[in-house]
């Protein structure tokens, strides 16, 4: 194999990466059969002509999960595994990669059920929160750093605030309210459990509000670990955001904003400080510099192509024409 390759991606070109790199991204589905790839940036193949490049069924497959509200999915192996781990999905429940054979969960080897299925099929909800009694400490707290809010976007479980630019603070803020209820698991680069997400936009969409409730849910309802730094796919497999964007994943970051930031002092749950979040959308090129060189030199690159604060659905791919390994 050459010591470095290139991929074709919705986002443009990626890479170089390492050998290493494109194996992993083989065997986790992210680099298909069919997927371009070059070892020089010039001449193209399809990664299946490439030999040492193994592509297992498990890992192509995309697999579907029957539940109370319709088939969920379509899950990687590795996702479905984690749901499993997280006990999401008991032996039980139906499984299909085509959604016309459907199996037992335990009957498909890989996902290491034993070969007696638990009595319990179906894993409970998270429970939501029955009370949420900092709701008025919190919206309290973002009154005074972020002024009036403009409007509230309602919800059982988590609630979305907008406040407006104004003189003191000039980009609009989108916000969550009772994500914090729930003690998320902590991850590197987050010492709190609780955390509430954050956007900020120049000119307010409600389907910037349903982007931070759906991600909001999805966090609740995933186990995953996860900090600053951390890229969380649109999806499985990752699609993009917003119409014509080459934006298909979410990187959680410190904001960018000190007072933001500094609410942790002000505010906490249960003991634990309250973490503000800034959800930055960013390319597959990007989260593999991030994964190769780290949060801070990411930054750097927004620096240099001097990246706005207010989310740019159109902004082009900073990481495509940077070796993400050495």
């Amino acid at each position: 194999m050459p010591r470095h390759w290139f991929i074709k991606s919705k986002s443009g070109q990626v890479g170089p990466i390492t050998s290493k790199q494109l194996l992993q991204l083989a065997s986790e589905g992210r680099v298909q059969p069919g997927t371009g790839i070059s070892g020089d940036g010039e001449t193209w193949v399809k990664a299946e002509s490439v030999n040492g490049l193994k592509f297992g069924d498990n890992e192509v497959r995309r697999w579907h999960v029957k539940t109370k509200d319709g088939d969920a999915g379509p899950f990687t192996e590795a996702k479905l595994k984690q749901l499993v781990d997280a006990g999401r999905i008991k032996p039980n429940v139906l499984i299909s990669h085509n959604q016309i054979k459907w199996i037992k969960a335990f009957e498909h080897g890989p996902l290491g059920f034993p070969s007696r299925p638990e009595p319990h099929a179906i894993a409970p909800k998270p429970k939501s929160p029955t009370r949420r009694p900092y709701d008025g400490v919190i919206a309290g707290e973002y009154r005074k750093r972020f002024g009036r809010c403009g409007q509230v976007f309602t919800d059982k479980r988590i609630d979305v605030h907008v406040y407006h630019a104004n003189e003191l603070r000039p980009v609009t803020t989108v916000v969550t309210s009772g994500l914090s209820q729930y003690a998320l698991p902590t991850g590197r680069g987050v010492i709190s459990s609780r955390r509430e997400l954050v956007l900020y936009v120049e000119e307010f969409h409600e389907a910037h509000a349903e982007l931070l409730r759906c991600l909001s849910r999805a966090i609740v309802s995933d186990s995953t670990t996860w900090g600053y730094g951390t890229a969380i796919a649109n999806r499985e497999p990752a699609r993009p955001i917003f119409k014509k964007s080459c934006l298909d994943h979410f990187l959680m970051m410190v904001p960018n904003i000190v007072s933001d930031f500094a609410i942790r002092n002000s505010v906490q749950i249960e003991g634990d400080p309250l973490h503000m979040v800034w959800v930055f959308p960013i390319t597959i090129a990007e989260r593999l510099y991030v994964e190769s060189r780290g949060i801070q030199s990411f930054c750097g690159l927004l620096d240099q192509n001097q990246s706005k604060l207010t989310l740019d659905p159109r902004r082009e791919c900073y990481a495509q024409e940077t070796m993400v390994s050495a």
